[in-house]
């Protein structure tokens, strides 16, 4: 018979996260755009640290999965841009390091971003002509 052991521990590790990419608008009627983006992640892990509370530990540190790494596709961002308000959705596929990765549940992400402008619109032209002597 196998006996199955249960174990708490504690992990922490920060996470360093670059994206840079380029959107492109498209323009819709009543200053209204679609956007689409597309670009590169590069992520860093520090700090790691973890500690099993159990006797006998039954997870060592080094058996713990890490952060997925990107794989070489891009980044895609889908979204759409009211006046001052934006809404995005991006999705990311990563490198799983294992198989069995204890602290990593899937190989992609999909993130849900909301942003509002506080400035003017850059893209608005000045109104009126030139004032003229």
């Amino acid at each position: 018979m196998h006996k199955s052991y249960y174990n708490s521990f504690t992990y922490q590790e920060w996470l360093h996260t670059a994206r840079l990419g380029v959107r492109l608008f498209f323009s819709l009627p009543h200053e209204q755009q679609w956007l689409l983006g597309l670009g590169y992640e590069l992520s860093v892990l520090t700090n790691r640290s973890g500690a099993p509370a159990g006797n006998p530990p039954a997870i060592l540190l080094d058996e713990l999965g890490t952060f997925q790494n990107p794989t070489a596709l891009p980044w895609l961002a889908l979204g759409w841009r009211a006046r001052r308000i934006t809404v995005s959705l991006d999705g990311q596929n990563y490198f799983t390091p294992t198989e069995e990765s204890l602290l990593v549940g899937r190989n992609y992400s999909v993130r849900l971003g909301i942003a509002y402008r506080l400035g003017r619109n850059p893209d608005d032209a000045k109104s009126g002509a030139p004032a003229q002597r």
